[in-house]
């Protein structure tokens, strides 16, 4: 069986015992399931329950198995939804990242360049887990887990999505495609965003990858959403207004004190002269 040939001759993971299924393990199961004649989400089950040809899997690499076959529906066949399945493990193969942004503050009805940087990091998923994690123990749960905020999946050709409610947003382009740099900071993503309304907002962003030269979306490893704090346009305005009478009350009082202190000089130099002199 294929699956056997596989186990006796490869890692199933690319990780070793982390990351996703290796391309060739993919296929080897995939194949199994054809030779079986059971649509996807059933030879799922198989594989959780290590029937046969599945006996001899790794819990780690039949857990994420499973996963990827879960992206069919129950109703869907191997050949209807395959490639779903080989997109879902091309997109866990790839870099995980951090989406930082340069401000989580704007004022109402103000125009802005919102800049949001793609930090590398050296994260993997974890098999068999749909959401990025890393360890984050107590006494009372030495496995547990917690969810790593704002992590996107990226590869070198990548564009982000802002996903925004229209009545709240206003947003020249949704879709921004930057020049992918590598380093530490592989992308810095930028919109034009003018905020609608005042008080806590949320925007998320989301990817867009290239596969064989045909794009598609995932939201495998969604952001949790960025809250924006919108200054409403009243209190900015009003907060500006008190900015320039600081300001033009500070240049009173310079030209005050250079008047002065110029006044001063006369008379000092008047009376230097002394009443008798010319």
């Amino acid at each position: 069986m294929l699956v056997q040939a596989h186990s006796e001759a490869a890692n199933w993971l690319t990780g070793g015992d982390s990351g996703t299924l290796t391309e060739e393990g993919l296929q080897s199961i995939l194949g199994a399931c054809e030779e079986l004649n059971v649509r996807p989400r059933a030879c799922a089950s198989r594989i959780v329950n290590r029937t046969r040809p599945f006996e001899t899997m790794r819990d780690e690499a039949a857990a994420e198995a499973a996963l990827l076959l879960r992206e069919c529906s129950a109703s869907q066949t191997l050949g209807e939804c395959r490639q779903d399945i080989e997109d879902a493990r091309y997109v866990r193969d790839q870099n995980i990242g951090l989406a930082e942004p340069a401000t989580l503050q704007m004022r109402q009805s103000e125009r802005i360049d919102w800049l949001v940087s793609i930090k590398s990091t050296d994260l993997e998923f974890d098999p068999g887990r749909r959401n990025i994690t890393v360890a984050s123990p107590t006494e009372a749960e030495p496995d547990r887990r917690a969810r790593v905020e704002n992590a996107i999946v990226y590869t070198e050709n990548t564009c982000f999505v802002l996903e925004y409610d229209p009545q709240e947003f206003n947003v020249a382009a949704d879709r921004s495609c930057p020049e992918y740099r590598g380093g530490s900071i592989p992308y810095v993503a930028k919109w034009k965003v003018k905020p609608l309304k005042s008080g806590e907002r949320q925007i998320s962003i989301s990817a867009v990858y290239v596969r064989d030269g045909r794009a598609f979306g995932t939201a495998t490893v969604p952001p949790s959403p960025f809250k924006i704090e919108v200054e409403d346009w009243k209190i900015a305005w009003i907060k500006d207004l008190e900015l320039w009478q600081q300001l033009l009350a500070a240049v009173g009082l310079i030209f005050t004190t250079v008047m002065g202190w110029k006044i001063w000089q006369l008379f000092r130099g008047r009376n230097k002269s002394g009443p008798g002199e010319a």
